[in-house]
């Protein structure tokens, strides 16, 4: 009785596991094509929804799938929509080296002249979409005053023209006298 219950368990989660299928996804959007490769258009192009965050996944059942189509008065019969469809979402695990490339350059264009860069600290890693941007730099006043100073600056990280993320960074950064004028004389 024991071995019966065992087997069926066993087939049972063999079926399960068979079932689930894997699709991957680099966009900020899952389409239903993404889920179902096999979809034609103008089913391929229907959206289903924001793309996980990188690293994550998304489980569509198959009866989610077919409500979806069915909603955008779309037919199904001769597709085969699998039991279960899991997206996930590409991701890549930037080092502390690889940030610093990425952000270093658009760090320096944002800097006026007589200021310069002494030190960021940056995490020891980063998980995001592989194809990763640098946005907008937001990036407090600097004081008008000669000497270091610390300051957080935000970095805008963007894929496909979306925002992914927002990343503040503290950087240290020495000014000289030609940092410390002020863009209008007084008076």
């Amino acid at each position: 009785m024991l071995r019966l219950a065992i087997a069926s368990l066993v087939m049972v989660l063999a079926w399960s596991a068979q079932a689930e299928e894997v699709q991957w996804v680099n966009a900020p959007r899952i389409s239903f094509g993404d889920a179902v490769p096999e979809a034609s258009q103008p089913l391929a192009s229907l959206d289903l929804g924001a793309a996980p965050p990188p690293g994550s996944s998304r489980l569509f059942s198959g009866d989610e799938l077919r409500t979806y189509a069915l909603q955008s008065h779309e037919s199904v019969s001769n597709l085969q929509i699998p039991q279960s469809v899991r997206v996930k979402r590409t991701s890549h695990r930037f080092t502390a080296k690889e940030l610093e490339a990425l952000v270093r350059p658009a760090l320096m264009s944002r800097l006026p002249e007589g200021a310069s860069l002494k030190g960021m600290v940056l995490p020891n890693t980063f998980l995001s979409v592989p194809d990763l941007r640098v946005g907008e730099v937001q990036m407090p006043r600097l004081p008008k005053r000669v000497g270091s100073t610390r300051l957080t600056v935000v970095f805008e990280l963007v894929a496909a023209g979306a925002l992914v993320s927002r990343l503040p960074i503290p950087v240290e950064v020495q000014l000289d006298e030609r940092a410390t004028h002020f863009d209008l004389p007084r008076g």
